[in-house]
């Protein structure tokens, strides 16, 4: 006889649960989920198990193994089929010999009640379909290729496990094999998350930055009309009276579509929480449960060299079996702006429930804990709600348009330009016309791709919203920095690694924009190098996939430069001084000069040296360079630097 100990995370010895010993079905009050506190919340004959306490934020999860209509009472078999599934995922939770995260538990729940619809269907018990090859093949036909894979690895776990142990036998043959097939060809087919083109990703992070600055203008008002009304209601119960709302608050809910009274004022404070986090998300590139699970002490500063800098301090499960571990990111002004301001709504919760020392508290506390037209959350001292801050729902339609603004020809093309291979008119959610659909991943990719200094941003509105934050990731992020080793610590799954592993495709794709494909008149050492070696008759004997090739090994390199571009894989070796030198931008092999950058640098040295003493040493220096670059464009616009 073995004994199994339950793979559940024990966080500590309250949250301990019994042994199995291996000889057939627990009974129905085996212990199988615990609270916080220790008290049991869950059997093993319950037709839902709350296992949130194992959750590494302690997020409120539910097993629940009904797959039938809330509304009907089971069948027999509907009944027998949820036994099965329960058994199924006590062997997952007991003896799998690599613990599943609570998530991974809930997501084999949620595709392994399919199976056990298939089986009603066909009128058999999930033994009989994991033990049957004819059925397992027709399984194939009906269920989504995500059911498969989760099915395909509870087959090879429960082959492993062994009959004796399971009970009973499971199919490993054709069936088998093609599961698997049909799992890497839905994989294969799966879409990357696509980057935002630059005018949507401009506009959403405006409409963000702009939104949160006019919450910031009543958010004093909301958070104590808000606290009052639910004070008011634990008080007096079903007598108590709302305070009048206040102009200036009253007229921000009717701007935004919330209901004018208490109940709207909640639904903006859930709505402010919702931008913050977008903030939070597009200017440190966390992904979006690290941002919901944010504590409420995670913004932390660094100077360096006398500067100020932005840090957040987390926590991740990714690519860790579903564990906690220790993180942090780089972020700018916006990004702490957002934390400030959700650090007021949770104080203002947070005093309204007496919690003690909120430090280590979620930031991100549900507003739900105010609700005033409505039951409201109870808090029993130990980790509070986080708050419900998905996409979807009403709450959010005022700004919909605006953070999903509709998809114009200049964003397809765009798209086209970043992944050619990809049909992006035949997909419809990319169709002319339609609103863009918004995942927060996009924001993570989006900061990787265009927080370089490439040049591939060519929008000056977005040059500039991403310009700290572009400094910044290149500070702690770069290759060789003395802060990457810390900051990214072999988190293979780190935004940073996402940053420099973007970094040679940012400069491949500017290269390939501003220089082979551009239209604009170019000068310099490399255009020259382009013409005599690239270019046959004006068609470019050089393919995309060559050229990011060779970037990826560094045998290229493109960075923006104040006259175009620089190609040099060693970094420019002349001094900022000599930037305006005609030898450099006459003879510099690495130099890809635009004419209309040389123009504007000429009109900007000409007012500054207007703005000169004349006779002075610096107005003689400055109007000297200011002759350079003149004489520079002279010979250009005369074709004797082509």
């Amino acid at each position: 006889m073995s004994v199994h100990q339950a793979k559940l995370d024990l966080a500590h010895g309250k949250l301990s649960l019994p042994n199995w010993t291996g000889t057939g079905v627990p009974p129905a009050d085996f212990i199988v989920a615990r609270a916080d506190d220790g008290t049991v919340v869950s059997h093993y004959g319950d037709i839902i198990w709350y296992i949130g306490a194992y959750h590494a934020y302690k997020k409120p999860t539910q097993l629940t193994f009904a797959f039938w209509d809330s509304k009907q009472i089971p069948s027999a078999d509907e009944s027998a089929r949820a036994e099965e599934l329960r058994w199924l995922l006590f062997l997952l939770m007991w003896c799998r010999p690599i613990p599943l995260s609570v998530q991974s538990l809930k997501s084999y729940v949620s595709h392994l009640r399919k199976a056990a619809r298939f089986a009603v269907v066909r009128g058999v018990s999930l033994q009989t379909l994991l033990g049957s090859e004819t059925l397992l093949q027709a399984s194939r036909r009906v269920l989504h290729p995500a059911d498969l894979k989760v099915l395909n690895s509870l087959l090879s776990f429960l082959y492993e496990l062994g009959a004796v142990t399971v009970g009973f036998s499971v199919a490993v043959g054709d069936a088998l094999t093609g599961m698997k097939a049909d799992v890497i060809a839905y994989q294969g087919g799966l879409k990357q998350h696509p980057p935002l083109p630059t005018r949507i990703y401009s506009s959403l992070l405006a409409t963000v930055q702009s939104e949160l600055d006019i919450f910031g203008s009543i958010l004093d008002e909301a958070i104590d009309y808000a606290v009052l009304c639910a004070g008011n209601k634990a008080r007096d119960g079903q007598n108590f009276t709302w305070p009048v709302l206040p102009d200036k608050l009253s007229a921000y809910l009717r701007r935004c579509g919330f209901l004018d009274q208490p109940r709207g004022v909640i639904g903006a404070l859930k709505c402010a929480q919702f931008l913050a986090k977008l903030q939070i998300q597009a200017f440190s590139g966390m992904r979006d449960l690290e941002a919901q699970t944010l504590q409420y002490n995670c913004l932390d500063e660094m100077k360096v060299d006398g500067i100020t800098h932005k840090i957040i301090r987390g926590s991740t499960t990714k690519l860790n079996r579903g564990r906690l571990r220790k993180t942090k990111w780089v972020t700018s002004r916006q990004g702490s702006q957002a934390i400030e301001i959700v650090r007021r709504i949770a104080n203002s919760i947070y005093g309204f429930l007496g919690a003690g020392d909120i430090e280590s508290l979620p930031l991100f506390v549900s507003t739900s804990y105010l609700a005033i037209e409505r039951r409201a959350f109870k808090w029993n001292g130990t980790m509070p709600r986080l708050a419900n801050l998905n996409f979807a729902g009403a709450v959010y339609e005022h700004f919909h348009s605006a953070l999903c603004p509709i998809i114009e020809d200049q964003d397809l093309r765009e798209l086209e330009h970043i992944d050619p291979h990809r049909a992006w008119r035949s997909e419809p959610k990319f169709a002319l016309g339609v609103h863009w659909t918004l995942t927060t991943h996009q924001l993570r990719r989006s900061l990787a791709l265009y927080a370089q200094r490439s040049g591939l941003v060519s929008l000056p509105s977005l040059k500039r919203q991403l310009q700290h934050i572009t400094e910044e990731m290149s500070r702690y992020y770069a290759r060789g920095s003395a802060f990457a080793i810390d900051f990214l610590n072999g988190q293979q799954d780190h935004v940073g690694h996402e940053w420099q592993a973007t970094q040679p495709v940012s400069s491949a794709l500017s290269y390939m924009q501003n220089v082979l494909y551009s239209d604009e008149v170019l000068f310099g050492g490399h255009v020259q190098w382009v013409e005599r070696n690239l270019r046959d008759n004006d068609v470019l004997r050089i393919d995309r996939e060559t050229t990011l090739r060779r970037f990826k090994k560094g045998e290229l390199s493109y960075r923006e430069t104040i006259l175009g571009g620089c190609t040099s894989i060693d970094g420019c070796k002349s001094s900022t001084i000599n930037i305006f030198d005609i030898d450099c931008v006459a003879g510099c092999k690495n130099l890809v000069g635009r004419l209309s950058s040389l123009e504007r640098v000429i009109a900007v040295q000409t007012r500054f040296v207007a703005a000169l003493e004349p006779g002075s040493i610096e107005h003689n220096t400055e109007a000297k360079d200011l002759k350079i670059l003149q004489q520079a464009h002279k010979q250009v616009t005369e074709r004797k630097i082509a």
